[in-house]
């Protein structure tokens, strides 16, 4: 006797077929996976865009770094920058504090436009020169 891959139950009259209350049960778990499914990709999606913000903002505070360090150690300075990208606008404020006459410690605060910052700290010094060969 062949069966069919969907388990059937035989009712009081030797009736055979899937009964209303299993249908239920199988469509309410069906629809609870597809509910978790939609949840976790909603999730995933948050957490990637995310990921963006982050190294955008990451690449904005590089760029004003190297924006600073063009020139020579003593013409490091305060400044701002406004930069778009990724379709996201984002203010780079650059604050430098001298230490020694050779270092200086570098502070970049990156806002983007909801008003999220991040922090992002170095020092920089000034290389003293190699002596001349003999």
């Amino acid at each position: 006797m062949a069966r069919n891959a969907i388990t059937t139950s035989t009712g009081r009259l030797g009736q055979t077929g899937v009964g209303l209350v299993e249908a239920l049960i199988a469509i309410a778990l069906t629809t609870t996976g597809v509910l978790a499914l939609a949840g976790g990709a909603s999730v995933i999606m948050g957490e990637t865009d995310r990921g963006r913000v982050d190294t955008d903002r990451a690449l904005v505070a590089r760029a004003s770094l190297e924006t600073a360090l063009r020139g020579p150690f003593a013409s490091v300075d305060d400044g701002r920058t406004d930069v778009r990208l990724s379709a996201r606008s984002y203010r780079a404020t650059r604050t430098v504090t001298p230490i020694t006459p050779r270092l200086a410690d570098i502070l970049v605060e990156v806002t983007s436009a909801s008003g999220a910052t991040a922090t992002y700290r170095t020092r920089i010094h000034d290389p003293r020169p190699l002596p001349v060969a003999p």
